[in-house]
């Protein structure tokens, strides 16, 4: 509950406001009872002894004055309820953003064991609770305010009736809140289950080609259908303790209900209270027990939206990125592995065993080895997404540590080996890199890449919608649009994660000629792949195998030394 703390404490001004309306609104509304009072004491018990005129004169007095509090009651709460609305809109939308904005800030490897559509989920969840518990709290704060009024006017009309509201109320309100702990318990495991199937269910929307080209839809709908009917269960187990609430909170409200009636009953026979303050009492009665009853599911919604602020604290709670705040770099001309080694988990193996290699600008570097010697760890490492466990990465001379990330990696073009597109046109895709990017600009990247063939499939251009994930594309003019984008910034390094490990054989040639004339004297190529062909110009090539480099050179050079390139290539070009 911190994060909603927080934006609550931002919006005190307007809270305070909203506050002041609500109270003024309920105690407009506890008026109306003490003019029925004054209606029944001072003419209805009085009627045969006072004059047609003065009954008439004097009820309809009271009868307008009853009408005007009300106008003037409704004003209030009207503009109260406009302003508590507002106010959980922006608390909401504020924590929304900010919830958003961290996990996208979260170090990259949160994301290797966690699905988005589950982080999604338990943040929109938050949201929801957020909103709806602060209209709750308004009402539990007017339930509050008419049970204080009427606590003192029990008191001014007979100690007992006061002990008797003052003792009774609270203790019912502490048994409701006892009482509702174990909702919270059962929520919070719901929205944990909940997060999980809809990650699920993301992941097999986004999949869903592959999915039918397996057909495997019965399979994943099977197994979503059975984690669907876990989480009803867990409803239904949630519901039968609210059910149990609910009664309990009715039975106490009516018992209550009862010996407050009783009391007044014994008083009024006595002669204590008159039967206009006994009417007034009754009144009030109704008006405290109504937001009382609502107070049973304010609680019960108060649980609930603690158990979703619990989940959410838990990715609140991740540290972020260290992004900023360090030593902002120019022109990248050389980055240098320096004896680096990088572990995933303390538990498991090294990816990457002292690595030692320099990469100099004006350069074309390849990196390639057998599945798992360690190449996309490389990638990883390159792009900052995640930092040695032994040894350093230096650029330009400085340890990766100690610089500026937002800088290093605008200066960085990557083309990965899944291409990710996102639904929207062309121009949409390629600017994701640079917004601020021309028309004219993303022609020239486009042109550079290309990837110009795709404009002329139909009259749209920049505007051409491409579907979500590039499905309108084939693999290769999805990898052009990828380096399209990646050179829209103009980096200073270019890496390619296995360009044209999915490309038929006649694509990977025209795109290895692509990426071959984007050499440039001032910019570092890197490569990792497995596809040899693709590398086979590069100026230096460093062969991983089980984390390390174990030989490094150029095509011809490996291949001479009879070694694990060789034997690769063989394997490879079938010679």
């Amino acid at each position: 509950m911190r994060v909603l703390i927080i934006h609550l404490r931002q919006q005190w001004r307007a809270l305070a406001a909203t506050f002041v309306l609500a109270t003024f609104a309920r105690l407009l509304m506890l008026a109306d009872p003490q003019i029925l009072r004054l209606i029944v004491d001072r003419y209805v018990l009085k009627l045969r002894t006072m004059p047609q005129e003065t009954f008439v004169r004097g009820v309809l007095l009271l009868i307008g004055a009853s009408v005007v509090v009300g106008l003037l009651a409704r004003t209030f709460r009207t503009m109260q309820e406009y302003s508590i609305e507002v106010i959980s809109r922006r608390v909401g939308a504020r924590l929304y953003a900010k919830s958003i904005a961290h996990s996208l800030l979260l170090p990259f490897r949160e994301f290797e064991t966690k699905r988005s559509g589950e982080m999604l989920q338990i943040i929109q969840r938050a949201r929801i609770d957020a909103e709806s518990g602060i209209s709750g709290a308004v009402r539990l704060y007017l339930g509050a305010v008419a049970v204080a009024g009427v606590t003192v006017y029990a008191f001014t009309l007979h100690p007992l009736l006061g002990f008797v509201h003052l003792l009774g109320l609270p203790t019912v309100g502490l048994i409701m809140l006892v009482i509702s702990v174990p909702i919270r318990k059962r929520q919070r495991l719901i929205a944990l289950e909940t997060a999980s199937l809809t990650g699920s269910v993301t992941e097999a929307i986004r999949n869903v080609e592959t999915l039918k080209s397996l057909g495997a839809e019965a399979q994943e709908i099977g197994r979503l259908h059975d984690v669907n009917n876990y989480i009803l269960s867990l409803e239904e187990q949630k519901l039968r303790l609210i059910r149990r609430f609910t009664f309990l909170e009715g039975v106490l409200f009516h018992g209550m209900r009862a010996v407050f009636l009783a009391v007044e009953l014994w008083l009024v026979y006595n002669g204590a209270i008159t039967t206009g303050e006994f009417l007034s009492l009754f009144l009030y009665t109704s008006i405290i027990f109504t937001p009382l009853s609502e107070a049973g599911a304010v609680v019960a919604r108060y649980q609930e939206a603690r158990a979703a602020f619990d989940t959410l604290d838990t990715v609140l709670d991740l540290p972020k990125e260290d992004l900023g705040g360090r030593e902002v770099i120019g022109p990248i001309t050389n980055i240098r592995f320096d004896h680096v080694s990088l572990s995933y988990d303390a538990a498991h193996d090294l990816a990457l065993r002292a690595i030692d290699v320099e990469l100099p600008a004006g350069k074309t570097i390849a990196f390639t080895g057998p599945s798992g010697a360690g190449k996309s760890s490389l990638v990883k490492l390159l792009v900052a997404l995640y930092t040695p466990n032994e040894g350093a990465l230096l650029v330009n001379g400085r340890d990766l540590r100690e610089v500026d990330l937002d800088t290093y990696r605008a200066r960085i073009g990557l083309v990965t080996q899944e291409t990710q597109l996102f639904a929207g046109t062309l121009r949409e895709n390629l600017q994701i890199s640079r917004p601020d990017a021309s028309d004219a600009e993303c022609l020239v990247a486009l042109e550079q890449a290309a990837a110009t063939p795709i404009l002329g499939r139909g009259r749209e251009g920049l505007d051409t919608l491409i579907g979500e994930g590039g499905l309108k594309l084939s693999g290769g003019e999805r990898q052009r649009i990828a380096i399209a984008r990646a050179l829209l910034r103009d980096p200073d390094v270019l890496v390619f994660d296995e360009p044209t490990s999915s490309l038929d054989a006649t694509t990977e040639r025209a795109v290895t000629e692509t990426i071959r004339s984007l050499a440039s004297p001032r910019r570092l190529t890197v490569l990792v792949t497995h596809r040899l062909a693709t590398i086979s110009h590069a100026d230096t090539i460093h062969v991983l195998r089980g984390g390390a480099v174990e030989e490094s050179g150029t095509a011809e050079e490996l291949i001479a030394r009879e070694g694990l390139f060789a034997g690769l290539w063989r394997e490879q070009m079938g010679t």
